[in-house]
């Protein structure tokens, strides 16, 4: 069950109107569940999902309709834990007709109401209705790994699975301003905002709670990772001899890996470097498995295929590309765009879509990739490492006089093109980056810091800190991207160590055995020698990425832009597109976020096609869509409401 949607209300509704618009909704999902759909309804609800079958969601062959006596339930996502979940309900007495994990959640909330929810391991989004209390609970997995929107209307609320899903329930209200600017500014949205006037969010690790008889709906927090974080665990592992930590990461990677595994074939994103490696040797010892390579034909420098057929060949798997050019890149990202939902934060999108769409056409229903894996285990560059020096740095700096600081600043600021000659510029700037997001991001970094209250070096602080942050601030975009573009598709994206109790584990290891002797990734290097030759092991890796300073340059024009959603919403005048444009080789992120917004605009607020779109990146005239509707335009040329 992969694609969910529905409505809640508490008065009088004609009784067709929620199933047809449940139904149409459901139309707009039917690439999360390509099986079959079912759609029903009771007192105050109606519910609907997109049905999507692997042999693990019903071992028993059991069948499980959604409904439990009072209880109903609409679920998409996974259980890591599934067996273990269902083995304890049944020493509770419960019984169970079918192994699915909807059953499994619903069954555990009979019993035991919300708490149940700290029993789950997975990914996983879910909507369940009391008809006895006129109940309704939204909740999404820990970490956002799972979508889940909703919009209040007319005194019903609407959810679903994807944004555009509920635009056949709600009026479309337009972009929500304040968060397209945050997105241009950070990257990504912080829940429960979205793009979208009148959308919202369910934030990671939270649940929405709907009782008519209390008015609006509320949002509470059930999972805090800055809560998990524990100095007496920490001073545990820092006990530790080197070689039993890497044995007890090893048996945690090892089972993390297995618990992602389907029962039938699996894909696995492979660059070539150290982590997707890694992945793909411990998923072939749990399943037969199939290596996805996103290849830069174009050019050799972005090129990561000789890695992925050398780590293939050395493990035996069979190894697929889905091969990015310009032509590609161009054609393209209107698509990628549209499926996502957003504008795109980085060119590798384009790539992770080609990838997708080669898995779709083999029917690879599960892609496992190793991102957290890295991320986790590891200091990343720049904003991680950058701390160690970070710290000494700002007490220099505290000694220079305010006057030198401030020139300091203008010159830097004059560097990167801002406009410092602006009254007010400096003076505000870093104010008005944190009212952008009503100082969100700075707030969750200094609880994470207060996490790490029991470590005496600033710099370490500063490092676990960042790290527990990227997994509210960083690892949701990855988990947006890798959802939207990989259920286009039908294939379902699961990442090894994302479950909580791996988490648990990784917000505690010191930094000791993440970084050693000078090498990054010192305990995982440990453990993968113990499955791959040292050449991969220690291979420099290539950043994930597109040639972008080149693809862009056909787009450095002033038509992309003329009557366009930017000059409208945003105001932009051919000057100021002259100027983006003029940036587009010193500076390649800001106009590629500008094309993508361009994009975004064109597509869901101008009522373009996808074709359309692409027609005017590669130069032809857009035909323009006639309305809001955003539209994606089949092979056999048929406009469609949703990709299939």
């Amino acid at each position: 069950m992969s694609g969910i949607a529905g409505l809640v209300f508490s008065e009088a509704t004609p009784s067709e109107e929620p199933r047809a618009t449940v139904g149409r909704m459901c139309d707009l999902l039917a690439h999360r569940g390509p099986d079959g759909r079912r759609v029903f309804e009771g007192r105050g609800f109606c519910f609907g999902e997109t049905i999507w079958i692997l042999p693990e969601k019903s071992e028993d062959g059991g069948s499980f309709d959604g409904k439990d006596g009072a209880l109903s339930i609409v679920f998409d996502g996974f259980l890591t834990n599934r067996s273990a979940a269902r083995e304890a309900l049944e020493r509770e007495g419960a019984h169970l007709v079918s192994g699915t994990d909807g059953e499994i959640v619903l069954r555990s909330f009979a019993r035991s109401g919300e708490i149940s929810l700290d029993r789950l391991e997975g990914s996983f989004a879910f909507a369940l209705h009391d008809e006895r209390t006129g109940k309704t609970i939204l909740a999404r997995d820990p970490f956002g790994v799972k979508p889940l929107h909703f919009a209040k209307r007319d005194g019903r609320l609407a959810f679903a699975s994807e944004m555009k899903a509920l635009f056949a329930a709600t009026p479309h209200r337009g972009p929500n301003k304040r968060a397209v600017l945050e997105w241009f500014l950070y990257g990504d949205v912080l829940p429960p905002e979205t793009l979208f006037e009148g959308i919202s969010s369910v934030p990671p690790g939270h649940l929405l709670e709907i009782d008519p008889a209390r008015g609006a709906p509320r949002l509470r927090r059930y999972y805090d990772p800055t809560a998990q974080v524990d100095g007496a665990v920490h001073e545990a592992y820092a006990r530790m001899s080197p070689s039993r930590f890497v044995d007890e990461l090893d048996e945690t990677i090892r089972a993390s890996v297995a618990s992602c595994m389907p029962e039938g074939k699996a894909g696995v994103l492979l660059s070539g470097g150290l982590d997707s490696a890694l992945v793909l040797a411990l998923a072939r010892k749990n399943g037969e498995v199939v290596a996805l390579n996103g290849s830069v034909g174009d050019d050799p420098a972005f090129d990561e295929r000789p890695g992925a057929e050398d780590a293939a060949r050395v493990l035996s798997v069979p190894l697929l590309f889905g091969t990015a050019s310009e032509e590609d890149f161009l054609r393209e990202l209107p698509t990628v765009v549209l499926r996502n939902e957003m504008p795109l934060w980085h060119t590798q999108l384009v790539s992770y879509h080609l990838i997708a769409r080669r898995a779709g056409e083999k029917r690879i229903r599960v892609l496992l990739c190793g991102s957290t894996l890295g991320a986790m285990l590891g200091i990343a560059g720049g904003r991680h490492a950058a701390q160690r020096w970070m710290k000494p740095a700002e007490r220099l700096l505290g000694l220079l006089p305010w006057k030198a600081i401030r020139a300091l600043e203008k010159s830097i600021f004059e560097l990167r093109g801002a406009p410092v000659q602006a009254p007010g510029f400096v003076n505000s700037v870093f104010a008005a980056a944190h009212l952008i997001d009503g100082h969100a991001r700075e707030v969750l970094m200094g609880r994470c810091e207060r996490a790490y209250s029991f470590l005496t070096k600033a710099s370490e602080r500063g490092i676990q800190a960042t790290r527990l942050s990227d997994l509210a601030l960083l690892r949701p975009r990855f988990f947006h991207r890798a959802d939207r573009l990989g259920m286009a598709v039908s294939a379902e994206h699961r990442d090894p160590m994302q479950d909580t109790a791996s988490i648990r584990r990784s917000i505690h290891y010191p930094l000791a055995f993440l970084l050693r002797g000078g090498t990054n990734k010192w305990a995982l290097k440990q453990v993968a020698s113990r499955y791959l030759p040292a050449r991969i092991v220690h291979k420099k890796k290539i950043a994930w990425a597109l040639p972008e300073a080149r693809y862009l340059a056909p787009l450095a024009r002033s038509d992309l832009f003329r009557n366009g959603f930017c000059a409208d919403f945003l105001r932009l005048d051919a000057d100021a597109i002259g100027d983006f444009a003029r940036l587009h080789r010193r500076n390649p992120d800001s106009f590629f976020h500008l094309v993508g917004l361009e994009t975004w605009g064109r597509l869901f607020h101008k009522g373009e096609t996808a074709e359309d779109a692409a027609g005017l990146l590669i130069g032809r005239s857009a035909r323009g869509g006639g309305g809001a509707a955003p539209r994606e335009t089949t092979r056999d040329g048929n406009r469609s409401g949703g990709e299939r």
